[in-house]
């Protein structure tokens, strides 16, 4: 059987297509890949169609990387093994966007702003800033680096149209980037009046 990828060279977080040849195999079987001796989780028994395999997966670090490919075999099919593909994975970019849980929002209530990283990045902090000056609590946060997300609570007294902006640190596996500016807006609190009467 043969192994080929679609990109030798990816960045980190870039996808890769990963295509196995079994000759003979006619839709029958499976293939396991595998990197640097450890399965590619989402490719672990990839059914073939016609005589192919294909697996999509990321390299979130820096680094090379060995892949090979393996064939299940069938009752009639001898199992077999490709030789081994390299994949040498570089510096990758990074992208960041700003959120809030409630937009707008009422002066005295909580509100969380949350920056998103993509891709989620191996490691890393964002520090957060409102209207161009650095918020002291929310700054240096870790980013989660499974979700690629990392948070920050504000509390507003007063109205106003408040302007939030991220940016992350960058790291050896992605480069640092700064959202663009996400505009929150505080309205007053919503008041209520009654009337009584000494005469009922």
């Amino acid at each position: 059987m043969a192994l080929s990828t679609g990109n030798a060279t990816p960045t980190a977080g870039q996808s890769v297509t990963l295509t196995a040849t079994v000759t003979g195999a006619s839709g029958t079987g499976t293939v396991a890949f595998v990197s640097d001796n450890a399965p590619i989780a989402s490719c672990t028994a990839v059914a073939i169609v016609a005589t192919t395999a294909t697996c999509v997966t990321t390299w979130r670090s820096i680094g090379t990387n060995t892949v090979v490919a393996a064939y299940s075999g069938t009752a009639s099919i001898v199992p077999s093994r490709s030789s081994p593909v390299t994949e040498t994975v570089s510096q990758g970019s990074s992208a960041t966007a700003v959120t809030s849980s409630q937009n707008p929002q009422t002066a005295g209530a909580a509100i969380t702003f949350s920056a998103t990283v993509t891709p989620a990045p191996t490691g890393g902090t964002v520090t957060f800033t409102d209207d161009a000056t650095t918020v002291t609590s929310c700054t240096n946060v870790a980013v989660n680096t499974t979700t690629g997300v990392a948070t920050c609570s504000l509390t507003y007294t007063s109205t106003a149209v408040h302007t939030i902006a991220a940016s992350f640190s960058g790291n050896a596996d992605n480069t640092a980037s700064t959202s663009s500016g996400y505009s929150q807006t505080i309205i007053g609190a919503t008041t209520t009046t009654s009337l009584a009467s000494s005469f009922n």
